[in-house]
């Protein structure tokens, strides 16, 4: 006789098609598969694969009438079915890790813009702190400069009406022809 086609090598394929990352694909083989049964739902060795014969009960894609059920075909169809189901909770577990992941990353962003602007805050502060000490300092300084003019004018100041008490005493003790007391009358010179 003639071979026909094997609903197991659809398995297999879709076995294939799995390890390529094609669920879809295998999905749809398994489907190949369950349409290749019998009526009560066993999977023949092979299916008929070419134009219908109704009077000798040879419909294409249906069992060709050898060997049936076909224990490893099942058992084919059951691997498959499983490796799908298990390609599927491993996309969805995927999925979740995924939307986790994107998550952690969003708050990672979110906190790392938190930090930063708390950086540019404590920068800003730390500035104007600076500016303010700068400014303190800086009045602090002309203060202490303003007392030190003060205080060297207020000396010379002194030492200006001492020397004018001085020529005055000199110039009077000329003038009026004796000796003046020096310190009495600086006194009221001064004054």
């Amino acid at each position: 006789g003639v071979g026909r086609g094997w609903p197991l090598l659809a398995g297999e394929r879709g076995h294939y098609e799995l390890a390529a990352g094609r669920v879809d694909e295998a999905r749809r083989l398994l489907a190949v598969m369950r349409r290749q049964t019998s009526p009560g739902g066993l999977i023949p060795e092979q299916i008929w694969d070419t134009d219908d014969i109704p009077q000798r009960e040879l419909i294409n894609g249906c069992p060709s009438g050898s060997a049936m059920p076909l224990v490893w075909a099942h058992a084919e169809y059951v691997k498959l079915a499983r490796s799908i189901e298990e390609a599927d909770n491993a996309r969805a577990e995927a999925r979740q890790l995924l939307e986790e992941h994107r998550a952690l990353i969003q708050q990672a962003r979110g906190e790392s813009e938190q930090i930063l602007a708390e950086a540019r805050k404590t920068r800003d502060s730390m500035e104007q702190r600076m500016r303010d000490e700068t400014e303190a300092e800086r009045q602090r300084r002309l203060e202490e400069t303003r007392r030190e003019i003060a205080a060297e004018t207020s000396r010379a100041l002194e030492q200006i009406r001492a020397e004018v008490a001085d020529l005055t005493l000199e110039a009077t003790s000329i003038v009026v022809g004796r000796k003046l007391d020096a310190d009495r009358d600086r006194e009221l010179i001064r004054e």
